[in-house]
């Protein structure tokens, strides 16, 4: 469901929390309690799972109007550690403040759970693709993903500047 406009005026004029982060800096860690969800408002995010042995599994990126945390609304805890990968800009949604607006707008938690159920789908269908695929075909399969990514967002789907190195785009 869309939101009318007196939904998103509502939640335009809401109280949020807009921070900034330097690259490298941690936005939230694996296993904290979830606290909020975020919204990417400038740069770009990378999501990472650590082994026992500390080994970094990088499990998504995350740019400029998408969502990152939204695991933590149905689970309590964050699963991976966030990390900023150039200076960026987030906004900052209380699970308080969501609680809040979706008792109040029905129409906003619809979105939200088309949100977590598209970003659901998206995760399983990547998860499989690549678990058949050679290094090379996952590899060409992550930057035609990223660049309609970046087309959907108005930006060159041809011409981007990859903000992740080779160890971690592996």
């Amino acid at each position: 469901g869309e939101l009318d406009p007196e939904a998103l005026a509502r939640i335009d004029s809401m109280i949020y929390v807009r921070r900034r982060l330097e690259r490298g800096e941690v936005l939230y860690h694996a296993g904290a309690g979830f606290t909020a969800m975020y919204a990417i408002r400038s740069g770009t995010l990378k999501t990472s799972l650590f082994d026992a042995e500390r080994r970094e599994q990088v499990s998504g990126f995350f740019m400029g109007g998408e969502f990152l945390g939204l695991e933590g609304l149905g689970s309590e805890t964050y699963h991976a550690t966030a990390v900023a990968l150039e200076d960026s800009e987030v906004c900052m949604l209380s699970r308080a403040l969501i609680e809040q607006l979706t008792r109040e707008i029905p129409a906003l938690q619809r979105r939200l759970h088309s949100v977590l159920a598209r970003e659901i789908l998206r995760d399983q269908e990547m998860m499989i693709l690549l678990g058949s695929m050679r290094g090379e075909q996952r590899l060409a399969t992550f930057l035609l993903n990223l660049s309609a990514r970046f087309a959907r967002r108005g930006y060159s789907s041809s011409d981007f500047h990859l903000r992740m190195t080779r160890e971690e785009m592996g």
